[in-house]
């Protein structure tokens, strides 16, 4: 078993595809989805042992007042049950001294679409965003008794919709295919510049959350 101070959890690899590694931490892909999340994140903390974790990824606003590319941290994380989980009072400190937005992180089964959005904002209080994975990567750490948040980059505005054609590329368990994803594409072509679209802001988002991120670990470390 190796040792590691700080377990980083990501559902792809492109979140984090702009993030400098180093000895303390430790990056592991979990899938998309919740499933495969809990599943990740499970092995992944057995695997390293960390002394925290903290996920990072990408997400959709819900209130209007976030905007794209903000960065953002999970306060309280809302699961697909409905239950309200609060995160770790220090890291989500820290994350704001990193210049984290605190929110409300609403972990769904599947993307959420510009009504679901307005939906799930209508029951919520102040900034709130929406994921895949968060819920399932907490009650990972919960288990564990391992403090947890989540930094987030919004992609999608609460009035923004993903490509329609990503739900039904969707598996059973929340997940993603791509075969699915690219077999579209090839039979829609004109679906390719929304994709290309995507991929870009996907990129964009990474460079904010690396930044997030490094932010994150060295006021942590300067707080002891």
């Amino acid at each position: 078993m190796t040792m590691s101070d700080i377990l980083i959890l990501a559902a792809l690899r492109e979140e984090v595809a702009k993030i400098r590694r180093s000895d303390r931490v430790t990056v592991a892909l979990t899938g998309d989805g919740a499933a495969r999340a809990w599943r990740g994140a499970a092995a992944a903390i057995e695997r390293t042992a960390p002394r925290l974790v903290i996920g990072i990824g990408i997400a959709g606003a819900l209130s209007s007042d976030l905007c794209r590319g903000d960065l953002v941290v999970a306060r309280t994380i809302v699961d697909e049950n409905g239950a309200w989980n609060a995160c770790d009072p220090a890291m989500v400190t820290v994350s704001m001294e990193a210049g984290g937005k605190p929110v409300t992180l609403v972990t769904t089964g599947a993307i959420a679409t510009p009504l679901e959005k307005r939906n799930l904002a209508g029951s919520l209080e102040g900034s709130a965003a929406v994921d895949l994975e968060s819920a399932a990567w907490q009650r990972a750490a919960t288990e564990r008794s391992l403090p947890f948040t989540t930094i987030r980059c919004i992609l999608d505005t609460a009035d923004e919709a993903l490509p329609a054609f990503l739900a039904r590329c969707t598996r059973a368990d929340g997940s993603i295919s791509r075969f699915r994803v690219v077999l579209h594409a090839l039979l829609h072509p004109f679906e390719i510049p929304r994709l290309i679209d995507l991929r870009r802001r996907t990129s964009e988002a990474a460079a904010v959350l690396a930044r997030g991120l490094e932010s994150f670990l060295f006021k942590l470390e300067a707080n002891g």
